[in-house]
């Protein structure tokens, strides 16, 4: 149902990695074979956005869905997103304000299998890039660590579900 990221040319908190440095091969071979199991089945779930940025937010993901954005491809919606960081420093009266801790895109793409071409053509650009389902997530590279992480969580938890 997901994939994160474990490219060796970008800094491994952006994907909350917990495997060892000398695993990397084993954990290469975990997220394929975990991809293959989950996409075979034709009862894969599918996301709208909003239901994506909802779910992903329950599991500690803090993104806020944007406006939609133009697009030529058939079968694809895109969207602004953004990622929330640490709560940024307030007058003791004021409540907490999320800060913006990075921003990107949401891609939802009309099946699994578009999305995964997606994710593959993302991958292989060097870009941020997750995906859960027909959801595909691209941010950009100055996106903080720590928001990335638990957004990789996020999306790992959906996968348990």
């Amino acid at each position: 149902m997901s994939r994160v990221s474990d490219r060796e040319d970008h800094l491994p908190e952006y994907y909350g990695r917990i495997f060892a440095a000398g695993s990397t091969r084993l954990a290469a071979i975990a997220c394929v074979a975990a991809a293959a199991l989950t996409s075979c089945g034709s009862d894969e779930r599918t996301f709208s956005a909003q239901e994506f940025v909802d779910e992903a937010n329950a599991q500690g993901a803090h993104l806020t869905l944007g406006e939609p954005l133009p697009t030529d491809e058939t079968g694809t919606e895109l969207y602004g997103v953004t990622i929330e960081g640490p709560d940024a420093e307030q007058p003791d009266a004021a409540p907490p304000i999320p800060e913006e801790a990075g921003g990107g895109s949401l891609r939802v793409e009309e099946t699994v299998a578009a999305a995964e071409a997606e994710y593959e053509r993302c991958d292989q650009a060097g870009l941020l890039c997750y995906r859960a389902a027909n959801v595909v997530l691209v941010f950009e590279q100055d996106a903080d660590p720590d928001s990335l992480a638990d957004l990789a969580r996020a999306i790992r938890a959906l996968e348990r579900e």
